[in-house]
């Protein structure tokens, strides 16, 4: 994972955000986000703006993280992600939601874009 590629503010598009356009992602992608909620050991999701980097060098969603970050970092593969990478830690201590209005649950965010938990 490169400097460059982590973004400090979630994207315009960023499903966290209650401004962003809803029903922009694929209903597949929210499923995700909430089976990766239900695992024992979470995930890591990358921003969307960058897929055609390689995987390596993508960057966490700003999103995503901003929303771990409130909650205490539940996500297993985040926390050994930032007790290993230095570059994620800057990344995590960089992201901000300032003025921004974002979702206070994951699932008000699935819910709002349509989808419900299985």
């Amino acid at each position: 994972m490169t400097d460059a590629a982590h973004m400090t503010r979630p994207c315009e598009n960023c499903p966290y955000r209650m401004d962003a356009p809803r029903y922009h992602w694929h209903r597949d992608e929210f499923l995700s986000v909430l089976a990766a909620e239900n695992s024992q050991m979470g995930s890591i999701f990358a921003c969307h703006k960058q897929a055609k980097m390689p995987p390596a060098e993508r960057g966490i969603c700003a999103g995503w993280l901003l929303d771990q970050k409130k909650r205490g970092v539940p996500s297993i593969m985040l926390r050994i992600k930032l007790a290993q990478d230095a570059v994620a830690r800057a990344a995590y201590e960089a992201v901000s939601g300032d003025g921004l209005r974002l979702f206070r649950t994951i699932k008000a965010m699935c819910r709002a874009n349509g989808v419900r938990g299985r």
